[in-house]
């Protein structure tokens, strides 16, 4: 039997005491060889793209509170205030506001289209009554002072008033300097105007509208604001 070969392949089949014992001590307290081999090193490419994630994150978060709070202290569309009509007809007189006829409401003078609101009323020539049922008729002229509870007129006012509110919003679109009732501004208005004229059109539906009464104006019912922007 050769010795040489038995202690040759001892060499190299167990690693020495010497060994074992050097590399245990390069290890933490509790960790032993096998569970230091098996543990997943540490990622670069993880860190750098977490480190990019969190900065891209914090610039994001700063650019958007800056550009909010610097657009609620200089935004372009702040609305200026351009007066109001108070709480009465009284009031609304003092303010100087004026009955439109065609808000079925008192606006200041900045927010009043004189010209628009003639127009559709010379089309559509409406005739106005003191009751729902006809009654007596009453004039235009008692009308635009605004100084009634309720009248009557046409139910085709109805859509005329959505679509005389639809022209008002069109042309400050187009204007340099918006100018703006309350009520055209309103978006819950806005939305039931929508299905005002999205309603049936057929010739039967025309004439019941046509019907004495079909729709009420209010006088001392609505006094808005008017804003610029």
């Amino acid at each position: 039997m050769d010795y040489r070969d038995e202690s040759v392949k001892s060499l190299i089949s167990e690693p020495s005491e010497h060994n074992q014992s050097s590399t245990s001590a390069l290890l933490p307290s509790g960790v032993t060889q096998c569970e230091h081999d098996i543990r997943p090193r540490p990622n670069r490419f993880s860190y750098l793209l977490t480190a990019t994630l969190v900065a891209t994150i914090l610039m994001w978060l700063s650019t958007f509170t800056w550009y909010y709070y610097h657009n609620k202290a200089v935004s372009p569309f702040a609305l200026i205030d351009r007066g109001n009509c108070g709480h009465s007809v009284e009031e609304a007189k003092v303010k100087d506001c004026v009955f439109d006829i065609m808000l079925s409401a008192w606006v200041p003078k900045p927010c009043y289209d004189k010209e628009l609101s003639d127009s559709i009323l010379a089309a559509n020539n409406f005739t106005y009554w003191d009751s729902n049922n006809g009654g007596q008729e009453v004039s235009e002229e008692e009308i635009r002072k605004g100084e009634f509870n309720i009248r009557y007129t046409h139910g085709t006012y109805h859509a005329q008033h959505c679509l005389y509110l639809w022209k008002l919003q069109m042309k400050a679109q187009k204007s340099s300097v918006r100018v703006l009732d309350s009520l055209s501004r309103n978006q819950m208005h806005i939305a039931h105007c929508h299905k005002v004229l999205s309603m049936d059109l057929s010739e039967r539906h025309i004439q019941r509208l046509k019907s004495k009464g079909g729709t009420p104006i209010n006088g001392v019912k609505s006094f808005l604001t008017c804003s610029e922007g």
